[in-house]
């Protein structure tokens, strides 16, 4: 997927979706988020895997049509070289990664679009 802003739909234990824009990277035609435990996207994915994505602006204006995927979150050393890859990408807003590395601990999204 192109551009920087990726809507993510999660589903809440009822079904009922809720769209988040977020950065995004992809890597082996997989698509990657981060977050922190703390984070009801977090939360939804553990409860419900399946998700949809569409590319959006910053606002979350979906700009094409959504694609079913599945997601997991994960951490540890798996989440270092995704972190890289959203430095090199979005470099002019590195002080972004300062804060998510913070007190929370941060967790990656991987999605495997279906």
């Amino acid at each position: 997927m192109e551009g920087k802003y990726l809507s993510l739909i999660t589903y809440t234990k009822k079904g009922d979706p809720i769209a988040t824009p977020v950065w995004f990277v992809e890597k082996d035609g997989k698509l990657y988020a981060l977050t922190t435990q703390k984070r009801y996207k977090y939360r939804r994915i553990n409860n419900n895997p399946k998700v949809k994505v569409a590319q959006c602006t910053y606002r979350g204006e979906v700009k094409g049509s959504y694609v079913e995927g599945k997601a997991r979150t994960f951490t540890g050393e798996e989440v270092l070289g995704i972190k890289k890859m959203f430095k090199k990408k979005y470099f002019s807003s590195r002080f972004m990664f300062r804060n998510i590395e913070g007190k929370d601990k941060t967790w990656g999204i991987e999605i495997t679009l279906v």
